[in-house]
């Protein structure tokens, strides 16, 4: 690797850790950088990690027999892991969110919802890029730069199923009055 794609990866490293502090911070509806969650919200939170860890090792089981077994190599281990995490990762989201256990007591909805939605276009649009580069797939082999759009279509995943239950939350409000 060139120390021009190592300082690349610091700096973008870096700026990513500055804009998770500012989106933590814009999105909590008192200021704080930390989520307060009630028991019942920490219950479900704990059942999410649950099954996005089991999902996470049944992923990495499919990954060794496809890769060691029947040698289907069509993706880099690196982007390989990171899809098994995004999907783990989207498991306990999606799970979250259904139990109504994802956002904490103190953050704006609108606001996260608006962010994911941001985010995911930024990392598909990076992905974009890389696909009309050329440098998507090398030798054959689906390639690292295949991360961006890999996190895009998380960040949508998670997204859409916040918005899901928004608006459901809201018209089941609104049926109450």
């Amino acid at each position: 690797m060139s120390q021009a794609y190592i300082w690349g990866a610091i700096v973008g490293a870096a700026f990513g850790i500055a804009l998770l502090v500012a989106l933590l911070w814009v999105t909590k509806s008192d200021g704080s950088l930390k989520g307060r969650y009630d028991e019942r919200q920490e219950l479900f939170r704990g059942r999410g990690y649950k099954a996005g860890f089991f999902t996470f090792i049944g992923y990495c089981i499919l990954y060794a027999v496809l890769h060691d077994i029947a040698e289907v190599r069509v993706i880099s281990a690196t982007a390989a892991m990171f899809a098994g995490i995004c999907l783990s990762v989207s498991v306990y989201a999606c799970y979250c969110i259904r139990h109504d256990s994802y956002l904490a007591l103190n953050e704006k909805p609108v606001r996260i919802i608006v962010t994911f939605f941001l985010v995911s276009l930024l990392n598909l649009g990076i992905g974009v890029y890389h696909f009309v580069q050329g440098n998507m797939v090398e030798d054959g082999v689906v390639s690292i730069t295949a991360m961006n759009p890999i996190c895009g279509l998380m960040m949508v995943v998670v997204a859409f199923a916040m918005l899901f239950r928004y608006r459901s939350e809201r018209r089941h409000l609104e049926e109450e009055e």
